[in-house]
């Protein structure tokens, strides 16, 4: 049995305690309860709901600040907002989302539709991809680079988002 301390990081999850036990079911009956008996299976939690799930009338859909251990597919349950790719995060990812992120559903977004022509920018040093996409709206996947490779650019390069 390994104990991890309640103040580390681990990537970027903080603070976290955690158990792991390398054996199985029996051996841990036998390291937990030493005086016999079985241990009942644990009841798992409810999922945490939003407090006051309301849409947001400015943006036409919902936008929701996410909180610590929310889900998108918590908040479509609670908004009963369906199909979970209608939900958009600022990564453009509906998996990679933090603490403090404002996701919206539908027609509903904090930022302004890109325009769908695109943009284009030359890289200077110090300049990503990701930071251009982002900060006029798209996802890197809607960008290019010339090498073909979205991880792959130098200085003098010319991204194009669309």
């Amino acid at each position: 049995m390994r104990q991890y301390s309640g103040t580390g990081v681990v990537n970027t999850w903080s603070p976290i305690d955690l158990n792991v036990f390398r054996g199985d079911a029996w051996q841990w009956d036998l390291y937990a309860n030493p005086a016999g008996g079985s241990t009942p299976p644990a009841t798992p939690a409810a999922p945490v709901q939003p407090n006051n799930p309301q849409p947001t009338p400015s943006t036409g859909g919902i936008s929701h600040t996410m909180q610590w251990s929310e889900t998108i597919w918590g908040l479509a349950v609670a908004y009963n907002a369906w199909p979970l790719s209608a939900w958009h995060t600022p990564s453009g990812d509906i998996n990679r989302y933090y603490v403090g992120d404002v996701v919206t559903y539908g027609g509903g977004s904090t930022a302004t539709p890109a325009p769908s022509t695109g943009v284009s920018k030359v890289l200077q040093w110090g300049d990503t991809v990701w930071e251009f996409a982002t900060s006029h709206g798209y996802s890197v996947s809607r960008c290019t680079v010339p090498s073909g490779n979205i991880n792959v650019y130098y200085p003098g390069d010319v991204v194009t988002c669309r």
